[in-house]
């Protein structure tokens, strides 16, 4: 199912998101599944300006980024994401394996906001609720096997803390694990600089710029293996 099918179906997304306060989201959401080709004029318009095209894409994208203010429903439509392929099934799981789908909040209070939203979806719906087989403060799982959980970001940095390792594995990741993983450490290192900048403290300062540099550094590291994936 495609999210702005989920989105659009009352059973399983509730009425709310098919309101008309909702019609710029139900736009991203076509862009989402590839569907520019669906919109309206009108929302064909809209999508034009809120991504500064000259000319909508024809495929599913394999980033999104949406720069949305305070009370625009950013939060809502997360957890809408979320739940979307953790309704899914999948087929080509083996026996005993998992599919897990991961929502990474800024902190302790979004990811509870992030979940919450979540699972009000799932309790929303009989159909999704019918599958959900256990809810903790952190994950929802489903008897179809799949799990939605919530990740704060000192997780990410404690990833980040083991670069050494991590960059171990380089040889066994394709090109496009590559440099998504080079992207997250470059965005991390641009969060934490930012942090470090905001702290007079220099105590509490520099270990907030150590992991910038860190992070950094990785992300060299899996820049530079991308290019010896190409020349390999």
């Amino acid at each position: 199912m495609k999210l702005h099918a989920l989105m659009t179906t009352p059973e399983l997304a509730g009425a709310e998101f098919s309101a008309p306060s909702w019609s710029t989201w139900r736009i991203i959401a076509r862009l989402i599944d590839g569907d520019a080709h669906l919109l309206s004029s009108e929302e064909q318009a809209a999508a034009l300006q809120l991504t500064g095209r000259t000319a909508l894409p024809t495929t599913a994208p394999r980033e999104v980024y949406v720069g949305a203010g305070r009370r625009s429903g950013k939060s809502r439509f997360g957890a809408l994401v979320a739940v979307w392929p953790a309704a899914q099934e999948y087929p080509q799981l083996a026996a005993g394996e998992n599919a897990v789908v991961v929502d990474v909040a800024p902190d302790r209070k979004h990811s509870t906001i992030d979940l919450d939203y979540s699972r009000g979806l799932v309790d929303g719906s009989a159909l999704l609720w019918s599958e959900l087989a256990n809810a903790t403060q952190d994950t929802l799982a489903f008897k179809h096997r799949t799990q939605l959980e919530v990740a704060r970001r000192y997780c990410m940095d404690a990833a980040v803390a083991r670069a050494a390792e991590f960059a171990a594995m380089t040889p066994q990741l394709t090109d496009y694990e590559l440099e998504t993983v080079a992207r997250a450490c470059r965005a991390l290192a641009h969060v934490e600089r930012e942090s470090a900048e905001k702290i007079s403290d220099p105590s509490l300062r520099a270990p907030v710029q150590k992991r910038a540099q860190c992070a950094a550094a990785l992300a060299e590291k899996f820049e530079a293996a991308r290019k010896l994936y190409r020349v390999i």
